[in-house]
């Protein structure tokens, strides 16, 4: 038994060893660069967040390709940080860590305000395949308006001006003057004279004399002429690509809504390409093939009969490339083209729009045609609760797990990991050292097969190692639990046993590169 117990304990002492190794920076000779040979390219510098606090550190990665923009593996690639604030500084570099064209490093000295500017610079140990590369990337650490000590500006208050006030003149009033009433005379009254009457006088009546008549003349009538009435010219219309509805409102509780690209005022339409861009952050597509791999839109319109070419939804960069044409048929009246259904993601306003187009006539000639995008916004108006449970990786107690609904309610988990929370789908769950998760809309109907009214969401586990919260387990993570060896940091701790061994390192690695949200309930 003592034999078997040293043994365990070299392989536990090699394992650390490998790790600490691995993770030991190495002072690397670089050859002399060929300045013929091809130049990498950095094609994107990208940080976790948009700007840091204080003191806090900075998570950075550099993707690296070669000059066909193949993502480029064994580069040593360096950041040097400037610090442009009211206080000078010089310059501070570190290395970062190769993922195979994508390069992670950390900065931590975040210590006054202003802006970061990372020189990146990527070159060839070996001198014998690329030249070297460089770029820069910016961004902001603290409170723009205080000073490097952390102490706010003053900006020096402008005193009003006192503005003599002045006073109304007096004005004499002019009294009236009084004008004497005059007094009206009194006109004596004159009495009527009696007049005599004179009597008429008899007149005899002449008869009247018998006048003939004169009967009118015929006059034959004219009949009007029957004028032709001009009918009105219908213009045509402009040939148009259009979402209907231009602007669709969804609720944040609904499954799905659904918005039709339409084409109008088109003549012998037989072929189209399309491209067509969504917010991610906002909706999502729902696929209307389950059967086929990947997700696709609904093809039910004017070319539902036809030959498709291409039709795939990039749901991570929100991307719908559909391409048909018909066989043997043209479109030259208004018509739908494909059916999207929009399922919401969160609160907000995203803009679907045609990016790139085609149409084809039936000789290959171009159709020009006019566009208009469209919006859809996803509110929060539904007050449902839902429920469900999260356990934890490794552990026996599931308590401390937040749990955020679509309206804002939150709690923090029992022992047992159930949750119920005020406001519809989506939910958020986190805990501190573990991968997120999320229940998307629709998610209790899913559980519940099929049922819109479901508001159980079901049971997920949160992968353990995610030490440093940016959602992704990476080296990062795994040199952080090897650093806490043999200790008791608690972070560092994944199956809460009270000592960091081998068998929280073996979790964290066995997590290695997944990242969240986690959606797979259960």
């Amino acid at each position: 038994m003592q034999h078997l117990k040293q043994k365990w304990f070299l392989y536990n002492l090699v394992a650390v060893l490998t790790v600490l190794v691995v993770l030991t920076p190495v002072q690397t000779s670089f050859a002399q660069q060929d300045s013929s040979l091809p130049a990498c390219e950095i094609t994107s510098i990208m940080f976790d967040q948009t700007q840091y606090e204080l003191n806090e550190a900075i998570l950075i990665t550099v993707r690296v390709a070669d000059s066909q923009g193949t993502p480029l593996g064994g580069a040593v690639v360096r950041a040097d940080v400037t610090k442009d604030v009211v206080q000078a500084s010089t310059a501070e570099g570190f290395g970062l860590v190769d993922r195979v064209g994508e390069y992670d490093g950390v900065y931590t000295y975040t210590d006054v305000n202003g802006q970061y500017i990372f020189d990146v610079t990527a070159s060839d140990p070996t001198g014998a395949h690329f030249s070297a590369c460089t770029t820069s990337e910016a961004v902001l650490v603290g409170d723009i308006s205080t000073d490097p000590t952390g102490e706010p500006t003053n900006t020096p208050v402008t005193q009003p001006t006192n503005t003599p006030v002045t006073q109304p003149t007096n004005t004499p009033v002019t009294q009236p003057t009084n004008t004497p009433v005059t007094q009206p005379t009194n006109t004596p009254v004159t009495q009527p004279t009696n007049t005599p009457v004179t009597q008429p006088t008899n007149t005899p009546v002449t008869q009247p004399t018998n006048t003939p008549v004169t009967q009118p003349t015929n006059t034959p009538v004219t009949q009007p002429t029957n004028t032709p009435v001009t009918q009105p010219t219908i213009e045509p219309t402009d040939p148009s690509l259009a979402f209907e509805p231009a602007d669709l409102s969804i609720d944040s509780c609904t499954a799905e809504e659904s918005m039709v690209l339409t084409v109008d005022g088109i003549t012998d339409l037989v072929g189209l390409e399309l491209e067509i861009m969504y917010d991610t952050s906002v909706v999502q597509v729902a696929d209307a093939d389950l059967d086929k791999a990947g997700v696709q839109v609904n093809n039910n319109g004017a070319f539902a009969s036809g030959f498709v070419v291409e039709n795939e939804v990039d749901t991570s960069s929100g991307t719908i490339n559909f391409a048909a044409t018909l066989l043997g048929d043209q479109v030259s009246s208004k018509a739908n083209i494909i059916t999207i259904d929009w399922v919401p993601q969160s609160q907000g306003t995203g803009q679907v729009r045609v990016n790139t187009f085609a149409l084809s006539d039936p000789n290959g000639n171009p159709i020009e045609a006019e566009l208009s995008n469209g919006n859809v916004t996803v509110s929060v108006d539904c007050a449902s609760t839902v429920s469900g449970s999260v356990a934890l990786e490794g552990q026996n107690d599931y308590s401390g797990v937040t749990v955020v609904g679509s309206t804002g309610d939150e709690m923090v988990t029992g022992a047992d990991g159930s949750f119920s929370v005020t406001g519809g789908e989506p939910v958020t769950i986190k805990k501190a050292g573990y991968i997120s998760a999320r229940a998307e809309v629709g998610t209790a109907a899913q559980i519940a097969g099929g049922d819109v009214t479901a508001t159980n969401v079901g049971h997920i586990i949160l992968l353990a190692g995610d030490i440093n919260n940016d959602d992704i387990i990476n080296i990062l993570d795994l040199a952080y639990v090897a650093s806490k060896y043999q200790g008791t940091n608690e972070l560092a701790d994944l199956n809460d046993d009270g000592t960091v061994n081998i068998f929280d390192l073996s979790l964290a690695a066995g997590n290695y590169n997944v990242q969240g949200p986690l959606v797979a309930w259960q």
